[in-house]
């Protein structure tokens, strides 16, 4: 693969930190995906895989789309159970060539997503707490992340359905 870039040390560090998820990298308006999750997130995705540096001996894969569409292929990529974390560029584009600082902003998983342009309407999607409390009690807790569902439930010693206060 020879001598890695800047940025490509900067992607692998922040994949080192999350190795059980899809980088979304951003690079100006585009978030790419190298290597490895690069071939499996294209396929998943079905979009092209390209590659990076492709006049190298050993071009590094490539995949990679829009910023503003981002939501599609998240959920392209959600819906088959993937783990996805975001790193988007926090400081300001770096002047002559210097590395862009980034950082993981968001986590997603397919259990953790609640924004509503991400969730399917026709699915209840639930959040549940389990809390434990001294002396061994506790109960559990679930809820809709969109106040458009039409329940709530809560137990400790099973399942009880409750009105929804919205």
């Amino acid at each position: 693969m020879g001598e890695l870039t800047p940025m490509m040390k900067q992607y692998l560090s922040f994949k080192e930190q999350h190795p059980d998820k899809i980088i979304f990298f951003q690079v100006g308006d585009f978030f790419e995906i190298f290597f490895e999750d690069a071939v499996v997130a294209a396929r998943a995705m079905d979009v092209v895989l390209t590659t990076r540096d492709s006049n190298k001996k050993n071009p590094i894969p490539l995949a990679g789309v829009p910023i503003h569409a981002a939501d599609t292929y998240l959920n392209k990529l959600l819906g088959q159970g993937f783990k996805v974390a975001l790193c988007e560029q926090v400081g300001e584009t770096a002047a002559q060539g210097g590395l862009v600082r980034r950082e993981i902003t968001q986590i997603l998983t397919p259990g953790t997503v609640t924004d509503p342009q991400m969730l399917e309407e026709s699915k209840n999607n639930y959040l549940a707490v389990i809390s434990s409390l001294p002396g061994g009690t506790g109960g559990y807790y679930g809820w809709p992340p969109s106040t458009s569902l039409p329940e709530i439930f809560g137990s400790t010693n099973g399942p009880v359905k409750m009105r929804s206060p919205y």
